[in-house]
C-alpha cells in the first residue's frame, strides 16, 4: 500500500458554478473498496482507485473525499446541493478523471467491492487493461491467470503478469493505450514477422508484465477464427469494480495446458511444469475439453496429454500439427531458424536475416543463449561471437 497517492482533506471552497441541472457520478478505470486491509485501516483509506487519466500510482481516498466519492457512486450528485468545499473537491475529482457530469460516461462506476485477489493491485491492473480496451471499442478475453484458481483449475492464486487475448487486427491500438500508463514493449527477434504470437509490454512503473496474445502456440484455428470462438464463449469477472470477460473454464484450462506443454526451442530452458501439469489440469477440465481442443485446432499439439489425461475416452485427432508448434520442436537451434525463415513472407525475410546475424540486445534480451543481459546494444565482439555459434549450429545440422 506505500504506493498509493492519496486524497482526502477538505478544500477551500472554489469558485461557485451554477448547479440547477448539474450531477457528479464517480468515474474510474478501477476501483476497490480496502478498508478491510490492515495497511490501508492504519492510514484511514477506504477506497483504492484508478483515475481515467494516466498516473503513476493509484489514489488512495479517505475522509472527505472518500465520502463525497463514495456518495457520487451510489447515483448521480446533484451539483446545486454541494457546499464549496465540496464543489471544489467535485471539480478536482473531475480534473483527475474520478468524476464526471455525464451519467452515461463508459467508465462509471456504480459500486465498489472488496478485492478477490491477492494482490489488489494487480487486480486493479486486469480492470485497468480492459477500461483501456473498452474505452477504444478494442475486443479482449482474460486466460489463464487468477481466473484459473477461481474456475478450480488450479490451487495458486497469484500470477506474475496479465495474459489478455486481444483481437488480432488492434493489438498495437492497446499496446499504444497502455503506453502512456507505464508499459513498453519488449522486443524480441520475431517480432518482425507474423510468427511473434504475442507482445509482452514491460512495466516501468507498476511491476506487472503484460502479454498482448494475437494468437497461442499450439492452437491451429486462424488468428481471426479463434479469438471469435474463445470471446464467443467467454464469461464475466468482476476486477476491481469492472465486469472483464474471462476465458470459460474449458478454453482457460486448455490454454494452460498448452502452456504447460509448450516445447521450449533449442538452447531455451524448458517452460515450468511440463507434462505433468498439463495432464493434471486437463482432468480437472474433464472430458468434455477434448471437444474445445478440436474446435481449437489444439488436439494435435496435446495428443498425448490428451490420452493421459482420458485413457477410457477414444481421442481422435481431426487437426494437423500448427506450424507455430512444430516449429518449437526442431531438434537443433539451426533447424529452428531455417524453419523460421521458410515460413515468413518474403517482404520479412531480409528484416528476419539481419536481426538474426547482427542484432541488438534488446532483439535478443536474455532468450539467446550465450548472450549478455542488459543494455541497449551488442558490442561487435558479442556479436561476433554470436555469429561464431550460429555457424558452429549449422555445421553440426
Amino acid at each position: 500500500m506505500s504506493a498509493v497517492s492519496e486524497m482526502g482533506a477538505a478544500h477551500d471552497a472554489g469558485v461557485a458554478v451554477d448547479g440547477t441541472s448539474t450531477v457528479w457520478v464517480a468515474i474510474a478505470y478501477a476501483a476497490l473498496d480496502i478498508r478491510g486491509l490492515d495497511t490501508a485501516a492504519q492510514r484511514g483509506i477506504e477506497c483504492m482507485v484508478l483515475p481515467t487519466l494516466p498516473c503513476d500510482e493509484p489514489i488512495g481516498l479517505h475522509g472527505d473525499a472518500a465520502e463525497l466519492w463514495m456518495q457520487m457512486v451510489d447515483g448521480p450528485v446533484a451539483d446545486a446541493i454541494l457546499t464549496d468545499p465540496q464543489r471544489a473537491l467535485a471539480r478536482e475529482f473531475a480534473e483527475f478523471g474520478l468524476a464526471s457530469q455525464n451519467p452515461d460516461h463508459p467508465a462509471r462506476v456504480t459500486a465498489v467491492a472488496a478485492p478477490w485477489l491477492s494482490s489488489p493491485l494487480h487486480e486493479m491492473l486486469y480492470a485497468l487493461v480492459h477500461s483501456a480496451a473498452f474505452e477504444r471499442g478494442i475486443e479482449l478475453v482474460f486466460i489463464k491467470g487468477p481466473a484459473l484458481h477461481r474456475q478450480g483449475l488450479r490451487d495458486r492464486e497469484h500470477s506474475a503478469d496479465i495474459d489478455v487475448l486481444v483481437d488480432p487486427r488492434r493489438i498495437s491500438e492497446l499496446q499504444e493505450a497502455l503506453s502512456p500508463w507505464g508499459w513498453i514493449v519488449r522486443h524480441i527477434l520475431w517480432d518482425v514477422t507474423d510468427l511473434s504470437h504475442s507482445v509482452t509490454l514491460a512495466p516501468t512503473m507498476w511491476g506487472c508484465e503484460i502479454d498482448l496474445h494475437r494468437r497461442f502456440p499450439g492452437v491451429g484455428l486462424g488468428d481471426d477464427e479463434a479469438f471469435a470462438v474463445v470471446r464467443d464463449s467467454a464469461e464475466q469477472m468482476e476486477f476491481a469494480a469492472v465486469k472483464a470477460p474471462v476465458a470459460e473454464p474449458l478454453v482457460n484450462g486448455l490454454f494452460s495446458a498448452l502452456h504447460f506443454a509448450r516445447p521450449a526451442p533449442p538452447g531455451q530452458r524448458p517452460h515450468s511444469g511440463g507434462p505433468e501439469e498439463a495432464v493434471g489440469v486437463l482432468r480437472r477440465c474433464g472430458a468434455g475439453v477434448i471437444g474445445i481442443a478440436d474446435r481449437l485446432g489444439a488436439d494435435a499439439a496435446l495428443e498425448p496429454h490428451l490420452r493421459r489425461a482420458f485413457p477410457e475416452e477414444t481421442i481422435v485427432v481431426t487437426n494437423p500439427l500448427p506450424f507455430n508448434w512444430t516449429w518449437l520442436t526442431q531438434p537443433t537451434r539451426a533447424r529452428y531458424y531455417l524453419a523460421a525463415l521458410a515460413h515468413v513472407r518474403w517482404p520479412d525475410k531480409p528484416r528476419l536475416v539481419k536481426r538474426l546475424l547482427w542484432p541488438t540486445q534488446s532483439d535478443v534480451g536474455e532468450r539467446d543463449e550465450g548472450a549478455e543481459p542488459g543494455g541497449s546494444a551488442l558490442s561487435v565482439r558479442d556479436r561476433l561471437a554470436r555469429l561464431g555459434r550460429i555457424f558452429a549450429a549449422f555445421r553440426r545440422s
